[in-house]
């Protein structure tokens, strides 16, 4: 039978000033498969476990909040030294209990310190986010959250449709400051890779509009996931990058110094996707808008941690500039992609990445077995914007999306610096190139030169001279 899993997990910490021993509590929001009775634990970090089994029973599958620490008064996390931990719950296969415990699902992540503790320089405590946004006008106001559905949802969401950080509602602004305390606190503990740290968030969400929802061979494959999991991810996302800042993991490089084109990449909703009633995720190939400020990438982009953790720091790309990082990127993508074969329809890609929607981010790293054989295989120039996107998105450094006849092009708004075919990496002239990745970039003036002055619109004429250039970086000596 199906568990519960969590899906949320939030410590409250006691005041910084507060003499020690002091308690961190928590609360737990649940997703319960269906009616009946469930058996858990809790579970923490350094292997303690609640002292008894406990059971609750749901009338109903859905959402609940599980009261905290009910075995005995603060069981967990009564301390009296510095420490970096998390705790979780585990639900129990079988009433008597499971042998492992695994936590089932997100973590709650703490920092709890104690005045005059020597621990505290190594594990300082998170920040007032709220107070910090107030000190720092232009990155609260880039926090932009789509709150009024599209009409249309082809079309570019407007500002007026945006909600900036100081006018969302407290529980918009509690549920940002909840997860950027638990994303300070896991870079505190080590940013240990654990996909379920940012549970339900998935490389591989519920994707709406999938078979049987439409037909699996004779539609272009598209994503939509509800509005509820959209507004995770990006909070989520959001908290990360700010807990990455603040936390210092990039040290050479601050989104303190970002233009607007820049932190909208990083903060505007309307960017990931659009709120049409559920949120539908990247441009539509169909509907390709004529200015490029509301491109959005073809990825169901992922845990932010975990992309952070698992694949750039563990791949070791994260370099000592956001250009030397941007490099290792596209090096491993030059050594690693493979241009998938066939059409973009939901079997396809399926059938090549096992999922019913863009290519997970997760699919692409492993590697996956296709009709064609083994290969870390891309869905083209949109899929591989979608990867550049997701990817770069973990170290706080923008890709913004650019459409020229079809194609998709990369822009790297911080750098000025274009790239000018999404499936330039992979292309068998720039695989058995010597020449580093960032001599295929293209700066501003050229990408004016060959395919548009205007720097606001993408290039939708098929006719147009600008076509012929698409990937001419690739095929020059």
């Amino acid at each position: 039978m199906p568990l519960p899993t969590v899906i949320s997990a939030r410590a409250t910490l006691p005041g910084a000033a507060q003499a020690c021993p002091k308690t961190v509590t928590f609360k737990f929001r649940i997703s319960v498969p269906a009616a009946g009775t469930y058996y858990y634990r809790y579970v923490r970090s350094d292997g303690g476990r609640s002292g008894k089994i406990f059971q609750k029973s749901f009338p109903a599958a859905g959402e609940y909040d599980l009261p905290y620490n009910q075995d005995k008064p603060d069981y967990y996390w009564t301390l009296g030294k510095t420490y970096c931990g998390w705790t979780s719950i585990h639900f129990e296969s079988v009433p008597a209990g499971d042998a492992v415990l695994p936590p089932s699902g997100a973590l709650a992540h703490f920092t709890l310190n104690c005045p005059a503790d020597p621990n505290n320089a190594k594990f300082p405590p998170p920040p007032d986010l709220g107070a910090w946004l107030a000190q720092h006008p232009a990155i609260a106001n880039a926090l932009k959250w789509q709150s009024v559905p599209n009409g249309n949802a082809y079309d570019t969401p407007a500002d007026a449709q945006k909600t900036a950080y100081p006018a969302w509602t407290q529980a918009q602004k509690d549920d940002l400051a909840a997860a950027f305390q638990n994303a300070y606190s896991w870079f505190s503990c080590g940013s240990t890779p654990k996909m379920s740290d940012d549970a339900p968030l998935t490389d591989k969400p519920d994707n709406l509009v999938a078979p049987p929802t439409n037909p699996p061979t004779a539609t272009v494959a598209r994503m939509k996931v509800t509005l509820s999991y959209a507004w995770k991810l990006y909070y989520e996302s959001v908290a990360h990058a700010l807990a990455a800042e603040l936390h210092g993991a990039f040290p050479n490089w601050s989104i303190l110094s970002y233009d607007a084109d820049s932190l909208a990449a990083l903060f505007d909703s309307a960017l990931m996707g659009t709120n049409a009633g559920d949120f539908l995720i990247g441009t539509y190939a169909a509907y390709v808008p004529n200015t490029r400020v509301g491109n959005q990438a073809h990825t169901p982009y992922g845990p932010p941690r975990w992309i952070y953790s698992e694949f750039m720091k563990k791949s070791n790309l994260i370099g000592n500039t956001r250009l030397a990082t941007i490099a290792n990127v596209l090096e491993w993508s030059r050594q690693n992609l493979a241009h998938f074969n066939g059409t973009d329809s939901y079997q396809n890609f399926f059938d090549i990445w096992q999922y019913y929607g863009f290519p997970p981010v997760s699919s692409i790293v492993a590697g996956t077995t296709s009709p064609d054989g083994f290969a870390h295989w891309t869905a083209g120039c949109h899929g591989s914007l979608g990867f550049y996107s997701a990817v770069l998105k973990a170290v706080n450094i923008p890709v913004r999306p650019v459409w020229v006849c079809g194609h998709e092009l990369a822009f790297f708004p911080t750098e000025k610096l274009y790239m000018d075919h999404g499936d330039d990496p992979y292309n068998l002239n720039v695989k058995n190139s010597p020449k580093p990745m960032t001599d295929f970039l293209i700066d501003e003036a050229t990408y004016k030169s060959w395919f548009t002055s205007d720097l606001t619109v993408n290039v939708v004429d098929d006719a147009s001279p600008a076509c012929a250039n698409i990937g001419k970086m690739a095929t020059m000596p």
